[in-house]
């Protein structure tokens, strides 16, 4: 039941491009992932796009991110055959950290992209799917892909 609740929320959120499900690393608590695009289609070289990751504790326990302090909460992308391409570990500082999740609380993580690989070199026009990822204390957190349209 729970598990069609939450595609029935994901069907509706598709409409903002920005959903959540929960990849959940065994014996922990629940956390939504959200991603939110600031637009769907970008023209590489010429603009950039804001993605925003909200990671919410919407279970009965403190939530523990772990990871380099300003990359607890990160964005993957990948093209059609699901290679990562880009992610916003690149821009990752400082040592690792933990930072406790209260139940009810949330964090947001905003990052922007222009369309280029992990080198700087531009990508092919095509479609680009994003996650977001939220790391844990003995895993992660992924949210549903959303798509982006290079041009």
């Amino acid at each position: 039941m729970r598990f069609r609740r939450v595609l029935a929320a994901c069907a509706l959120a598709l409409a903002t491009v920005s959903c959540s499900l929960e990849v959940a690393p065994t014996g922990s608590s629940s956390i939504n992932v959200f991603i939110d695009v600031s637009d769907a289609q970008l023209t590489v070289g010429q603009e950039t796009i804001t993605l925003t990751v909200t990671a919410r504790n919407v279970g009965n326990k403190i939530i523990t991110l772990t990871g380099p302090a300003n990359c607890l909460l990160f964005v993957e992308v990948r093209d059609t055959q699901g290679l990562l391409v880009w992610d916003s570990t690149g821009s990752c500082q400082g040592g690792s950290v933990t930072e406790e999740l209260a139940i009810g609380a949330e964090r947001v993580q905003s990052v922007t992209w222009n369309g280029t690989n992990q080198t700087g070199a531009p990508l092919a026009p095509g479609n680009y799917t994003v996650r977001a990822v939220a790391r844990v204390t003995g895993g992660a957190y992924v949210s549903p892909s959303a798509t982006i349209a290079l041009d």
